[in-house]
């Protein structure tokens, strides 16, 4: 059977999150899709849980040795055989209405081939370090579907003025075509990942690829925070010891600059690790400038919660001064840039003000605005149990 839909979830070791993942996948009112769980050697009861699913929707897979993160996202793409493909986090998952949303887009934009969509946010337990007593945000403000063009928000990603949520990707908040897949995978030796930041990396890949893409404003995804993702410590360079070269950090990019946890660097690492991207990307405009949204980034942090590496953030700048140094490029020069950047800084805050306001404004004249932030985790227990509430909340509107 061909499906349109093909959702993937890599999965390792989380039982207890992966039931409700899968919970907002199955639970959707639409038939034309399959949900594929690939288990990379789970030392808990994960796959014993999934191997006896009985859903005719639902596919599960064990490789054969114990797969890195990245090595078991390029597996499970293997399996995939819908027509429209998304990875989702074993802590993520789909909002109300997921399916319809995305036929919506692609009725009216029959030519794209990649699809960005706004996502609530959902804290499991034990995340409060980071992101206090919060456990959901979901703010449906906006039906607004636009076509953005795909190298001016890979710049804008660079520079910090765009974040990876804001653009497509291969991994959750992102809907992407399987002829777009295919055609990176054959012009980059047949796999689609080249480094081990996979949502970066897929980032870099989809918008070099494409000349637009689509955006929705309408949440339609969850992002799940959790003590055990990847992105709350090191495991992820520690895995890396046991992948192919190919695989390896660039060496253009400092692995210790890398492991503080700076988007523009992990775009810079995913641009030098592109095995067909054009030269200007791999330019030291391009290297400067990820340098010095790293510099405003760390300048403005409070504290090192979020930073993985143990440094302190003065260490941290006199690392991407010495990167600086690396490139021959004056400090003046440097500095000027940072001023510069942060003007657009400027700009940007007021633009996200105005937003605000309209979001106010919106809230209160249209009543079929959804808007949920909430630390009752009795309330909103689960994402399965978010989508119920939301999905009342929709029909009586």
């Amino acid at each position: 059977m061909s499906y349109k839909y093909s959702i993937l979830i890599p999965t390792y070791n989380r039982r207890h999150l992966l039931e409700k993942t899968i919970l907002s996948v199955t639970n959707q009112s639409y038939e034309n899709f399959e949900l594929i769980i690939s288990d990379s050697g789970s030392e808990d009861n994960t796959w014993d849980f999934i191997s006896n699913l009985n859903h005719p929707k639902i596919k599960v897979f064990k490789p054969k040795k114990t797969l890195t993160e990245v090595e078991n996202f390029e597996f499970i793409l293997e399996k995939a055989s819908g027509e429209w493909i998304s990875i989702l986090g074993d802590d993520d998952g789909l909002a109300p209405n997921f399916f319809e949303s995305v036929d919506e887009v692609i009725n009216k934009f029959p030519d794209v081939s990649a699809i960005s969509a706004k996502a609530g946010y959902y804290y499991h337990e034990n995340v409060e370090d980071l992101y206090g007593n919060r456990v959901v945000a979901y703010n449906y403000i906006s039906n607004k579907i636009k076509k953005k063009n795909s190298k001016l928000n890979l710049f804008l990603c660079i520079l910090g003025l765009k974040n990876k949520n804001d653009v497509p990707a291969l991994y959750t908040t992102g809907i992407i075509k399987r002829s777009l897949i295919e055609n990176i995978k054959k012009k980059s030796d047949n796999k689609f990942f080249h480094s081990i930041i996979e949502d970066y990396y897929s980032i870099v890949a989809i918008l070099f690829e494409t000349n637009f893409f689509v955006r929705i404003e309408k949440p339609i995804f969850w992002i799940g925070s959790s003590s055990s993702s990847s992105g709350k410590g090191l495991v992820i360079y520690e895995n890396n010891k046991t992948v192919d070269k190919y695989l390896h950090i660039s060496k253009m990019v400092s692995e210790k600059l890398h492991k503080v946890g700076i988007s523009s660097i992990y775009f810079l690492e995913a641009i030098y690790k592109h095995p067909y991207i054009s030269n200007f990307w791999k330019s030291d405009l391009i290297h400067k400038i990820a340098l010095v949204f790293a510099f405003i980034d760390i300048k403005k942090r409070k504290d090192t919660n979020r930073i993985k590496i143990k440094m302190s953030i003065a260490e941290i700048l006199g690392l991407i001064l010495s990167e600086i140094k690396k490139l021959e490029i004056s400090k003046i020069n440097f500095y000027s840039n940072i001023y510069l950047l942060k003007t657009f800084f400027l700009f940007k805050s007021v633009f996200e003000y105005l937003i605000k306001i309209n979001y106010f404004l919106r809230k209160k004249i249209n009543k079929k605005c959804i808007v949920i932030n909430s630390t009752d985790r009795k309330k909103y227990s689960d994402i399965p149990t978010c989508n119920i509430i939301i999905s009342k909340i929709i029909k009586n509107n």
